[in-house]
């Protein structure tokens, strides 16, 4: 199963230890920066976050997580696996950042791709768990954090009816071309890669060769955007942009899930 959260940092984050509570506490800066500023603790954000997911039947894995060495900004996100009891072949992710530096607030993501970067990028934002590090954090954090997980329920639910969907629509090359189209005229897809989801479509690397529904061209974009696009901001954003644009043709009305993706993709 490829890991759908993503999370890129640079040399003025820690490497290791950065999802130890202790690691955390020992290592975290919680100065104030001025009479209105309330920084939290990170270990305590994290510990809040993990109980709160476990409370609500989450399993989260491939977690990973970044401490800057000045111990003012803190970056986590992981997988969550597909509900026991479902076919699911596929899993969303969740994250959340909280810099103690005023350069940001508190704010979770969650969806199909999350990827969060040392340079204050950040995909899938849930607008509503946004919360400035203020004397009135520490009543709202939990609050917040419920809103974020309350949204990946929802988005959760969604992503599992646009799949179900997608396998109930029959393969036709006619889908297929109103979406190669598609992908070509917003200009965020290189030819190159529109060409190789042709190629996945007719013989797939990973997935089934005998799926003649429109999950089968889901696979293919996902194939390319996994295995054939090195750089993981543009390979998320042009698989979001391929789900959409698929979903966009086979259910006309089709509106994306999530409030806002804050990384604009170039040609891949």
């Amino acid at each position: 199963m490829n890991s759908n959260a993503t999370l890129l940092k640079n040399k003025a984050f820690f490497d290791e230890n950065a999802l130890d509570l202790d690691f955390i506490r020992a290592n975290e800066h919680l100065e104030s920066h001025g009479p209105r500023h309330v920084p939290v603790s990170h270990a305590l954000i994290l510990e809040k976050f993990k109980n709160k997911c476990e409370s609500k039947g989450l399993t989260l894995f491939n977690e990973r997580g970044a401490l800057s060495r000045n111990g003012e900004r803190y970056m986590y996100v992981a997988d969550v696996m597909p509900e026991a009891g479902t076919d699911d072949d596929y899993n969303l992710a969740v994250g959340f950042r909280s810099f103690n530096d005023e350069t940001s607030v508190f704010q979770m993501s969650c969806g199909g791709k999350v990827l969060m970067c040392s340079n204050m990028m950040m995909t899938s934002v849930v607008v509503p768990s946004k919360k400035k590090h203020t004397t009135s954090i520490n009543e709202l954090l939990d609050s917040k954090i419920e809103v974020g997980l309350e949204r990946f329920n929802h988005d959760s639910a969604a992503t599992r009816e646009n799949i179900a969907f997608m396998k109930t629509v029959p393969y036709s090359d006619d889908i297929l071309g109103k979406l190669l189209i598609a992908l070509g005229r917003t200009g965020l897809v290189g030819n190159t890669n529109i060409m190789k989801v042709l190629a996945e479509v007719d013989k797939p690397s990973y997935n089934d060769n005998n799926d003649n529904t429109a999950w089968r061209i889901m696979n293919a974009c996902t194939t390319v955007t996994t295995h054939r696009i090195s750089n993981p901001i543009q390979a998320m954003n042009i698989s979001n942009l391929m789900h959409d644009e698929l979903m966009k043709i086979i259910k006309p009305g089709y509106v994306p899930l999530g409030d806002v993706q804050d990384v604009a993709a170039q040609a891949a």
